[in-house]
């Protein structure tokens, strides 16, 4: 499990290795031994069970913070390592009285530095409906983008499925959940007793259909005692928006035999960041970085707005999930034009419709209706009944419908990025 903390002197020797295999002129040990012996200075590391898979290093000086030392091993980047790192960074030189912090790049990197490039990860962590195979968990979706992870429903056994795809509890900021049937929740009690063995304190927030709190609240009979706060927000509307740690969510209400949910995830994308514009226009460097998050800067008693460096908004990453539900016009529209759509896929024989309406769940060629209505570039199917045992037999028949479909696994994995540009 990832854990920020201050670097210590036992961790030098591994830090030492990590800077050999990245820089051409690595710090020696002493230069570390002697660097975390000054007061003024912040060392962080990141330990992934006695790993130190990451560090990073800040010198103070009257109010300026410059940093010294950025590094991920090569074997555990992509994984929100350096951003972590750097939002603890950040929040132990403000309590230092930092105002201003510095990293000095290479002339060729400036863009990358100012432009910075996200990845938004999507595990499909269990794909089957009512009860748990022995090759299939319950279906789960989990995501990590900039450090945060956001988990979509916690059946039974999903800690399980998590711990197998070796992602981390501890940055898990947000559960959604569709709809309050046992393998939507029944696993939250365990998971929540998890990300708390993590070392986490900072709140979870927890999103679902109304009686949210009541429900969590009953599971928590048997994980009464958390070292971090509950935070929650029940939908009560056809359609919600919530705004939270870099996701953008759309929850909108499904067709279910009870009240459900589905979710579109979104992470936007601001406009570039003309390096050429804020040279010409003469902006001192040190307030690039507050331009770039959209913050007016006012230096010697000159106003910077970000209007004046930042270009349009550019094309962002999104995910659509829903399960249990029958078709909706919601569906659609909610969709429309994600990178990924996954979506319930119960039953996959044609003979089986009768049964989908009956129980309000869909057909694979039902779902590919959708995913062609909605014009995503990418479908997933998941939540199986027990009974299907060879999803991935029918997809060539719905191909016919919508050409970029499969049937999803346990563990699939994807890493949507920003176009270029």
């Amino acid at each position: 499990m990832l854990n920020i903390r201050a670097m210590e002197e036992k961790d030098i020797p591994q830090v030492e290795e990590i800077e050999k295999k990245i820089f051409s002129l690595p710090w020696s040990e002493k230069s570390f031994h002697d660097a975390c012996s000054d007061e003024n200075n912040i060392y962080l590391v990141c330990e992934d069970e006695g790993t130190i898979t990451g560090y990073c290093g800040l010198w103070t000086v009257f109010g300026e913070g410059n940093i010294t030392n950025m590094a991920v091993h090569p074997d555990y980047r992509k994984k929100g390592i350096g951003m972590m790192l750097m939002e603890e960074m950040e929040k132990r030189g403000i309590q230092k009285k930092v105002d201003v912090f510095f990293l000095e790049v290479r002339e060729s990197n400036v863009e990358n530095v100012y432009g910075r490039k996200y990845m938004l990860d999507v595990c499909l962590l269990g794909t089957s409906g009512m009860l748990p195979l022995p090759d299939r968990w319950l279906t789960s979706l989990m995501t990590r983008y900039n450090g945060s992870s956001l988990l979509i429903d916690c059946g039974e056994g999903t800690q399980i499925a998590i711990k197998e795809k070796g992602w981390s509890f501890n940055p898990i900021d947000v559960i959604c959940f569709t709809h309050y049937h046992a393998d939507h929740i029944s696993g939250l009690p365990g998971l929540l007793l998890t990300i708390g063995n993590s070392d986490r304190t900072k709140p979870v927030t927890l999103v679902g259909p109304k009686g949210l709190s009541r429900v969590v609240g009953a599971l928590r009979v048997i994980a009464p005692e958390l070292p971090f706060e509950l935070k929650f927000i029940e939908l009560t509307k056809p359609q919600e928006h919530i705004s939270i740690n870099g996701y953008e969510i759309e929850a909108f209400k499904v067709s279910h035999t009870v009240a459900c949910y589905g979710y579109s995830i979104s992470i936007p994308r601001i406009g570039k960041f003309d390096v050429e514009k804020a040279r010409e226009l003469m902006i001192p460097q040190k307030a690039w970085n507050k331009l770039q998050h959209g913050n007016t800067v006012e230096i010697d008693g000159t106003v910077y707005t970000p209007d004046m460096v930042m270009g349009k908004p550019r094309k962002g990453l999104k995910v659509t999930y829903c399960t249990d539900t029958r078709p909706v016009t919601a569906i659609i529209e909610n969709a429309k034009h994600s990178d990924l759509f996954i979506c319930e896929g119960m039953y996959g024989e044609e003979d089986k419709d009768s049964k989908a309406k009956e129980n309000k769940h869909m057909t694979f060629s039902e779902a590919a209706a959708l995913a062609k209505d909605a014009e995503v570039a990418e479908m997933w199917l998941t939540h199986f009944s027990p009974s299907l045992v060879r999803p991935q037999e029918y997809i060539r028949g719905i191909q016919k419908i919508f050409e970029n479909v499969t049937a999803g696994t346990d563990g699939k994995t994807v890493e949507l990025q920003f176009e270029e540009g």
